[in-house]
């Protein structure tokens, strides 16, 4: 598992490598942390829980955008406690 916060797509994503091709066998046992917020998407070979947040643009200055990388931070939390209850 890998977590992926995507700045100019404003997306982080907990990436699952190799579960690309198996989303409905994946969907139904992982029910439980799929919500409004986490949906779960194909992304390439691998499937991904993801969170929707603000963009982050590289060429803006951190404190211009300081909100929405803290978001981005909450989201990627969120998903690393997401992985660590589903591995156990």
């Amino acid at each position: 598992m890998t977590i992926v916060h995507k700045l100019s797509r404003g997306v982080v994503d907990l990436q699952l490598p190799g579960m690309g091709d198996k989303l409905d066998e994946l969907r139904e046992s992982i029910s439980e942390y799929l919500s409004d917020e986490i949906e779960l998407v194909q992304t390439n070979k691998s499937a991904s829980l993801r969170i929707s947040v603000p963009v982050v643009e590289k060429t803006m200055l951190f404190k211009d955008q300081e909100q929405n990388v803290a978001q981005g931070l909450v989201a990627a939390r969120r998903l690393l406690g997401v992985g660590e209850q589903m591995i156990g």
